[in-house]
């Protein structure tokens, strides 16, 4: 029976997971059951990971939608003025709705599972 699922690199999740899959549904409360749970979290953190990318700029404040603008996040200024009025983007951990938002090195956004942190070069 599996007990510790601490640390777990992503090809071990593919394989555990298919491992589990071919047995028996464990009763609730013993280790395979508790390692499933343990591995479904697992899983579940791994599609919640966003990928991080850092945003250097060179005087402060940028307004948002600039900022979405020029890394590529979207085709255009309009583009990311809706995406922003529609409340799809966040500003650290909050959803921001402002189109010009000024925003300063330490903040973080967050858009389609992408987040930036901003920096002050």
């Amino acid at each position: 029976a599996l007990r510790n699922l601490d640390i777990l690199e992503h090809h071990d999740v593919h394989i555990l997971s298919s491992l589990l899959r071919n047995s028996p549904i464990a009763w609730p409360n013993s280790p395979d059951a508790r390692a499933l749970i343990t591995l479904e979290n697992v899983q579940k953190s791994e599609l919640n990971r966003k990928k991080m990318t850092q945003i250097k700029i060179n005087k402060e404040p940028v307004e948002l939608f600039k900022i979405l603008k020029f890394e590529g996040a979207v085709a255009s200024g309009g583009e990311a003025k809706a995406v922003i009025a529609d409340g799809q983007v966040k500003v650290n951990g909050s959803v921001e709705t402002q189109k010009r938002k000024k925003i300063v090195a330490g903040d973080n956004i967050e858009f389609m599972e992408q987040e930036y942190q901003i920096v002050l070069e």
